[in-house]
């Protein structure tokens, strides 16, 4: 597969992403972080334009914002992918959704 601008509509994958962004935004909200409030809420925005999650290349979230036009602005590609810099609780959730 090779990653693309946008995710595909793949079933699957939606309800994926749709996980994550469920579980990230209670543990978020839990957290009370707000640098993890803000990118719930990034992605959130922009889950139908969120790159592909890759289980052979995880990484390949992150790199999108900077590799391709994810998002509408490069502006706001860069505040999602500077937002997703050591957001350990973010990527303890992805992984393990991914990995599902």
């Amino acid at each position: 597969m090779v990653p693309g601008r946008v995710r595909g509509v793949n079933k699957m994958e939606q309800s994926k992403i749709k996980k994550v962004l469920k579980l990230y935004d209670t543990a978020s909200y839990a957290a009370k972080s707000p640098v993890d409030r803000a990118l719930w809420h990034m992605l959130k925005r922009w889950e139908d334009k969120l790159p592909e999650m890759l289980p052979d290349d995880p990484e390949w979230f992150h790199r999108a914002f900077r590799q391709v036009d994810v998002l509408p602005t490069g502006n706001e590609d860069m505040v999602v992918y500077c937002l997703l810099i050591n957001r350990k609780m973010f990527w303890e959730i992805f992984n393990k959704v991914i990995s599902e």
